[in-house]
């Protein structure tokens, strides 16, 4: 059976069948069909290569007839269907032809030449000479196979299933019965999309970073991705999931080392390293990495992400999926152009209402409790609408029959109803240690967990029954001859029965490791324990605002809060009113408030509502104070306030509300300013329905129009058509716009790349026009800090371009915009090729561009100097610099002399 469904049968001798079996295992015939293969899959290059591939194929008939003669006149066709099937089979090995559209040219003439590079200037990368060195030998090549799907089928039976260890004893069910679509979208911009389209098929070299708040749902996202690749019916794919907390803290783990070690604890199959690197090498690995941020430390998931970018570097065939939460992202963030960000959505309503009629069902309870349990979810929408959360509240509802109110209270009942309901309902004996310190031993394990970040690999089975032991000892007056016999009896159970603390697997020296089932779960313990071991108010203020500058992505300090306020009355106030005092005054407490953790408290437990106005105004009028990345924190969860808090931010800001702050037009003013940064940035979509109002509604009232003096201001009025397009204060802030301290394409590149594929509106064209009567003439300079970030920033952007049309330059001030950019890029890169030039190539015709560029470099350099990107581009006579001078703008011909620069 061939891939396209065909089906083709060959009788034969025994004795032909060796003589075949002899002939495919020969090393000629092998390389020969290698290089048809790698031929085959570039093609779709810009090279013909037709003829040679045919060249192929005609010498392996010739082999054929020579190695295995005797065979009947059919020996052509009997020849081109065994043709068939092995390159059928190498197309399973090699690059694919997505994978193939990724080299550079000179790479691709490697391959195809078999070089590996010494014959070369510069050798060609590492997996380019590994590729050519698998594409002459058979049993590398078909290691690599066997591999691929040995951790295929492994991957397969290892994501089979969803296991949900929150919910019941029988907690793992067919991803297809429970499973909710989900929806991504770019974090910069874009429309939200339904994941599958994003990650419909492995795309050789497609690196992801996958964004979301915790609990929402990222690592079951990653689990059925896996899943989705190992069950291709071509097995050409070998998915492999990382847990990233199992680097713990040491920055100097090896990823591919530690990507071995995960293939090992999912398939139980030992990988040796270059079997691993030339899997990695042929792009037949799609690696997902879960949960960047569980290296608590910050330094050490900087360095995790240094190393998992050298990865796509070395290995650029290879997929690369990395999930992380939101919150805290931007302290240690992916900086290399080769990944995207994404955020995964929490649940919408119809997905909220998916989801419990899934449940529900599976559950096998009536519609009505399902409707029911809609119904009285209504109000704790923000709760409901991430997966974990949701998931947590269907337990408990389907065994108790409510739905708790806050987020502390869903994780308590469920811990209750984990710890001690399931077998309660089941009369089931439980020990009774068990019974009685069951609770307090999970928050000092926590405690422990917590503070010893190394651990979220999994602690050792010994280690912890020590530590459970002490705590018999020193707290419960346990004799010292059978506390480590009571805790190990302790930890078994844990491992056997119940689904908070769980057994993860075995370490190198066949230790169990146990780990808690969910973060979520080891942070809620964690923070019980620190109010219940705090001696005082400072206590528990000191360790909040800590962790929270640690690790703004845990949700521990909001735990805290409400673990506080529900051991001590109006607890949450008494914290907050302190955490937005003046430091100076603010007892053991010291630097300044952390104002996003004031505004996340708002959520996590209700307040008064003249606190409320007392931490919305000193927030406003610390604004101009804070950092970049405080400030978009802190904004992010002004927006997420959850309906009571937002109604009184909402009226403050519009005047609609009690208590106005003394500054209301200042307040405004910032709200609009950040508010358009966040829009400029691609990450208001979330926030557009309710907040988008208000901002317009500030906009017309203030009349911000007239006064808006910031370029971040402007240039979100101008394209939201409150103001018409002008020339701005600086050439600079219309290429690149710094929000929040990040740099984001401004209007004029914005407008470029709109132009490029096909989408520019009216506002663009006038843009695009405005800016490109002044190139043509008078090209300003770019400052040196300011050239170093307009050069990424326009690399950035080039993936989200397409080839610039005819139509396109076309447009008034177009061309103009467009040389410039080019020529700036060239003096980036100079004599080589930015990759802005790869899309502007085509705004010139017969390679004109390059050879502007060339001879820009050729009057700089030596000849003998040029780089390999412009190396055999013929520079421009004089005649011909003149006709093209004639055509450009006015300083193209000077520039190109060498006698003008666009960078100081």
């Amino acid at each position: 059976m061939l891939s396209d469904g065909a089906e083709a049968a060959v009788v034969l001798t025994y004795e032909q069948e060796q003589q075949i079996s002899s002939l495919l295992k020969s090393p000629e015939v092998f390389a020969l069909a290698a290089a048809y293969v790698l031929v085959l899959n570039t093609q779709a290059r810009t090279r013909d290569l037709g003829g040679w591939a045919e060249e192929c194929e005609n010498a392996f008939q010739t082999l054929f007839a020579s190695r295995v003669p005797g065979i009947p006149a059919a020996s052509d066709e009997t020849a081109a269907l065994i043709w068939r099937i092995i390159v059928e089979n190498l197309k399973l090995i090699l690059p694919t032809v997505d994978g193939l559209r990724r080299l550079s040219d000179d790479d691709i003439d490697s391959l195809l030449a078999g070089d590996t590079g010494f014959n070369q200037k510069k050798p060609a990368p590492l997996y380019v000479r590994r590729i050519v060195a698998i594409a002459r030998d058979v049993a590398r090549a078909k290691q690599i196979r066997e591999l691929c799907v040995d951790i295929s089928c492994g991957m397969q039976e290892a994501t089979s299933e969803l296991r949900l260890e929150h919910t019941q004893e029988h907690h793992r069910f067919s991803h297809d019965a429970l499973y909710v679509s989900r929806t991504l979208s770019p974090a910069r911009q874009g429309d939200p999309v339904e994941a599958n389209h994003v990650l419909a098929d492995p795309h050789p070299g497609t690196n992801l970073v996958i964004i979301g708040h915790p609990g929402a749902g990222k690592s079951t996202f990653v689990t059925r991705l896996a899943g989705q690749i190992a069950q291709r019916e071509e097995s050409d794919y070998a998915p492999v999931i990382v847990r990233c907390r199992e680097f713990g803290s040491d920055a100097d783990v090896d990823v591919t080392d530690q990507v071995a070690l995960s293939i090992k604890r999912a398939t139980g199959i030992d990988v040796t390293e270059d079997d691993l690197r030339d899997l990695l090498s042929v792009g037949r690995c799609f690696l997902i990495f879960d949960g960047v941020d569980e290296l608590v430390d910050i330094q050490a998931r900087r360095s995790l992400i240094g190393r998992i970018e050298m990865v796509a570097y070395r290995y650029p065939l290879t997929s690369i999926v990395c999930t992380t939460r939101k919150i805290g992202y931007e302290s240690a963030r992916f900086e290399s152009p080769r990944f995207s960000v994404h955020e995964l959505h929490e649940y919408t309503p119809d997905q909220v209402e998916e989801y419990a009629t899934r449940w529900f069902k599976l559950m096998e309870r009536p519609k009505t409790d399902r409707m029911a349990f809609v119904r009285e979810s209504e109000d704790i929408q923000e709760i409901r609408r991430n997966p974990l959360m949701l998931s947590l509240l269907c337990t408990l509802y389907r065994v108790r029959g409510y739905i708790p109110m806050n987020r502390r209270d869903v994780y308590k009942d469920c811990a209750d109803l984990l710890f001690y309901g399931w077998d309660a309902l089941r009369h089931i004996p439980q020990p009774v240690d068990h019974r009685r310190y069951g609770h307090t031993l999970m928050e000092e394990l926590a405690d422990f967990f917590f503070k010893f970040p190394s651990t979220g690999a999994g602690v050792e089975e010994g280690q912890l029954t020590r530590l459970i032991g002490i705590y018999f000892q020193d707290t419960a007056g346990v004799q010292a001859s059978e506390a480590d016999q009571r805790a190990a009896e302790f930890l078994s159970f844990c491992a056997n029965r119940a689904w908070l603390l769980t057994a993860t697997g075995f370490n190198a020296r066949g230790q169990r490791l146990f780990a808690f089932t969910h973060r979520t779960f080891m942070e809620f313990y964690a923070a019980e324990a620190v109010v219940r071991r705090a001696r005082s108010e400072d206590d528990v203020l000191q360790t909040a605002a800590q962790v929270y500058r640690d690790n703004p992505s845990s949700v521990l300090p909001d735990l805290i809060v409400q673990a506080y306020e529900n051991k001590t009355h109006r607890g949450a106030e008494m914290l907050l009113r302190r955490l937005i005092k003046d430091p100076s005054q603010g007892g053991k407490l010291s630097g300044s408030p952390p104002y996003p953790l004031c505004l996340r408290i708002l959520n996590a437990t209700p307040v008064g509502a003249p606190l409320v106005r007392d931490v919305l105004t000193s927030t406003f009028r610390a604004w101009a104070q804070l950092s970049d990345d405080v400030k978009k924190g802190a904004f992010i969860s002004l927006l997420q306030l959850y309906k009571d808090p937002r109604l009184i931010c909402i009226g403050m800001l519009t005047g609609s509300g009690e208590g106005h702050p003394q500054d209301t037009v200042g307040f405004r003013k910032v709200f609009v300013e950040c508010w358009a940064a966040l829009w400029l940035l691609g990450e208001a979509d979330l926030f557009l329905d309710e907040w988008g109002r208000v901002a317009d509604e500030i906009v017309e009232a203030d009349n911000l129009v007239d006064c808006a003096d910031s370029e971040v201001l402007q240039s979100y009025l101008t394209l939201t058509g409150h103001l018409d397009p002008q020339t701005g204060k600086s050439f600079y802030s219309q290429l690149v716009l710094a929000c929040f301290g990040e740099m984001t394409p401004g209007l004029l590149l914005q407008a470029i790349q709109k132009l490029s594929v096909g989408q520019e509106e009216e506002t663009d064209r006038a843009i695009i026009a405005i800016h490109g009567r002044r190139l043509a003439t008078s090209p300003p300079k770019i400052h040196p800090i300011q050239e170093k970030r307009l050069s990424q920033v326009l690399a950035n952007l080039v993936p989200r371009m397409a080839d610039f049309t005819q139509a396109a330059i076309q447009v008034e001030g177009a061309f103009a915009v467009l040389m410039w950019l080019a020529c700036f890029a060239a003096e980036e890169y100079p004599g080589d090729l930015h990759p802005f030039h790869e899309v502007a190539r085509g705004i010139l015709p017969d390679d004109l561009l390059l050879r502007i560029l060339a001879t820009r470099s050729k009057s700089l350099v030596d000849e003998g100097d040029m780089a390999d990107d412009l190396e055999g581009v013929k520079p421009l006579n004089r005649r011909e610099r003149r006709a093209v001078a004639e055509s450009g703008p006015s300083w193209l011909q000077r520039w190109m002399n060498g006698r003008l620069g666009l960078t100081f």
